[in-house]
């Protein structure tokens, strides 16, 4: 599971500068959607990194918040869009959170038997 963790926060990284860059082309002026979109980029593309930078068991739980939220939101912009977009985030979401949640209870079952 700590490889597909690793991999998915690498694809979470991607998918938040494919956020950014597509932003960046779509948009020739700055606007409130080009700003929110460019923000969500930049947002993405913290949670994949604190998820590699906190992959050690102790630290885990650090991005359990981040990969809470992110796959609720992407949760949310599947049903609302519809696009591959938003179904590859909750996907990599998905596999993140469910990582943290298990680093967690290993950590207080640790933390019960010490």
């Amino acid at each position: 599971m700590r490889i597909a963790a690793r991999i998915a926060s690498i694809c979470i990284v991607a998918l938040g500068l494919v956020q950014i860059f597509s932003t960046l082309s779509r948009y020739s002026l700055l606007s409130s959607d080009s700003v929110w979109l460019l923000g969500t980029g930049i947002a993405i593309v913290l949670a994949g990194v604190i998820n590699l930078r906190f992959q050690d068991d102790r630290i885990s739980e650090l991005a359990l918040a981040p990969n809470t939220l992110g796959l609720f939101c992407f949760a949310t912009a599947t049903f609302i869009t519809n696009e591959l977009y938003a179904f590859l985030g909750f996907i990599l979401f998905a596999v993140i959170a469910i990582w943290s949640f298990m680093m967690l209870g290993k950590n207080k079952l640790r933390k019960l038997l010490s």
